[in-house]
């Protein structure tokens, strides 16, 4: 999968990025994600947050969902009243 995604297969690097998160390798998932997010791909953006959230990266997560709320998320916009719910009180 890796090599095709190399070679520039765009889903390959989806599909890399879901083998690597159940093998529990957030690390390279993460590094993958941002990659992929980098080339301004919105879904991939809110994906790269979920990494972040699920490797315990709150603050960098909750950077990245405001970026994309502040563009029109509607998504990100409830991502983000989810991954910080003490902010509203």
């Amino acid at each position: 999968m890796r090599r095709r995604h190399d070679a520039g297969d765009p889903n390959a690097g989806s599909r890399l990025v879901d083998a690597l998160r159940k093998q529990g390798d957030l690390d390279e998932a993460i590094a993958l994600q941002r990659r992929l997010a980098e080339m301004g791909s919105a879904y991939s953006i809110e994906l790269l947050a979920d990494l972040l959230r699920d490797s315990g990266d709150h603050d960098e997560a909750t950077a990245v969902l405001h970026f994309r709320a502040d563009t029109g998320s509607l998504e990100a916009a409830r991502k983000l009243a989810e991954l910080s719910p003490m902010d509203s009180r």
